[in-house]
C-alpha cells in the first residue's frame, strides 16, 4: 500500500483453532499501525479473547444475517454493509469462497485493497500460511507465533476455579475436539492422570461443547478428578493461564494452550502436525498416528518432552 492503513477488516470463518492460527498475522498487523482500527468477522468467539489482549479493536459475528448476502451474485447491499465497509482501506478475506463472490460485493462498498486467500494451508504451517500474504504485500515486515496477554481479570476467573483443587502442580487435560478420529482414548488420559498424580501433579479435565460424550463417559467413572465441563472461553482461558501444563489433542483448546503460552503437549492422530500444530517452543507434538505408537511409547516421549 502507499499510505498506511487507517481502517482493516479481517474476514475469517472456522472454529476456534482456525481463528488462533491466525492470530500471528492480526498481530503482526497490530504491531506495525497501533493506531489503526482493525476489526474482525468470524463465527469464533476467539477474536473476543484477542480484543481483550488489545490486538483488535472490533469483533462481529459472522453469522449475523446481512453478512449471508455477500455470498450472493447482484446482491442489493443493506445499509449495514455499506456502513460497516464504509472508508476500509484494506480488507483481508480469508474466507471460503472461491469464486470470490464476497470480495466483488465488498469492492461495491470500499475502494480498500485486499489480500485475498483460500483457507486451506498447504506446504507450510498455517499460522505462517495466513500471515505470509500480508509480508509479501508489504503490510508487515515480519511475523512470529502469536501470544495472547490476557488481563488479570480473565486470569482471577481461573483462580476462582482452581481453588478447590487438590495440592499439586495444576495440570490441564483436554481429552476432545472436534472430531472422533483426533481423539486419544479417553481410558488413555485417565491412565496419564494417575501417573501425573503420583508424580506430584494435580491433574483436571476440561471438555467443550463438542465433547459430550467423553464428558458422559467421565462422569460415569469414578475417576476422583475435577471435570470443567462447557465452560465460557474466558473462563477456560483463565484456567490455563493459571496451570503449569496443559496436554490435548488437534483442538481448539491446545490451540488455545499454545497463545497463552503454556508448556504443552499437543498429541496429533490423523492430522499433519508440520502444518496444523500449534507454533512455538513450548508445544511439544507427540504423534498417535504410528502403527508402533503404542500406549507405553507414547508415555515415554510425553515424559520426554516435560523433561527435556
Amino acid at each position: 500500500m502507499n499510505r498506511k492503513p487507517q481502517k482493516i477488516i479481517l474476514m475469517r470463518g472456522g472454529a476456534l483453532g482456525d481463528f488462533l492460527l491466525t492470530l500471528p498475522a492480526l498481530t503482526a498487523l497490530r504491531r506495525c499501525y497501533p493506531g489503526s482500527h482493525i476489526s474482525v468477522i468470524t463465527y469464533s468467539r476467539a477474536a473476543f479473547l484477542a480484543q481483550s489482549a488489545g490486538i483488535i479493536n472490533n469483533v462481529t459475528s459472522l453469522d449475523r444475517a446481512e453478512f449471508s448476502l455477500l455470498f450472493e451474485k447482484n446482491v442489493d447491499a443493506s445499509d449495514f454493509l455499506r456502513k460497516y465497509f464504509r472508508d476500509c482501506d484494506l480488507v483481508i478475506n480469508y474466507l471460503n469462497d472461491p469464486l470470490q463472490v464476497s470480495t466483488a460485493n465488498i469492492r461495491q462498498f470500499c475502494s480498500a485493497e485486499f489480500i485475498i486467500l483460500e483457507p486451506f494451508p498447504k506446504l507450510m504451517p498455517a499460522w505462517q500460511f495466513f500471515a505470509k500474504p500480508l509480508l509479501n504485500a508489504g503490510l508487515i515486515d515480519k511475523y512470529t507465533p502469536a501470544r495472547l496477554n490476557l488481563p488479570a481479570s480473565i486470569q482471577i476467573k481461573g483462580v476462582k476455579h482452581l481453588k478447590d483443587l487438590p495440592p499439586g502442580i495444576k495440570f490441564a487435560i483436554h481429552p476432545g475436539s472436534g472430531s472422533k478420529k483426533k481423539n486419544w482414548a479417553l481410558s488413555n488420559y485417565l491412565e496419564l492422570a494417575h501417573i501425573l498424580k503420583g508424580k506430584g501433579f494435580s491433574p483436571f479435565f476440561i471438555t467443550g461443547e463438542a465433547d459430550r460424550d467423553i464428558f458422559k463417559n467421565l462422569m460415569a467413572i469414578d475417576h476422583g478428578y475435577r471435570l470443567f465441563n462447557e465452560l465460557a472461553l474466558e473462563e477456560i482461558s483463565g484456567i490455563l493461564m493459571n496451570s503449569a501444563h496443559y496436554i490435548g489433542n488437534d483442538s481448539g483448546i491446545t490451540h488455545l494452550a499454545g497463545v497463552i503460552g503454556i508448556p504443552s503437549i499437543a498429541l496429533f492422530g490423523p492430522t499433519d502436525p508440520s502444518i496444523w500444530a500449534p507454533p512455538g517452543e513450548h508445544v511439544k507434538v507427540v504423534s498417535t498416528a504410528d502403527p508402533e505408537s503404542t500406549y507405553t511409547r507414547i508415555i515415554e516421549q510425553i515424559d520426554q518432552a516435560f523433561s527435556a
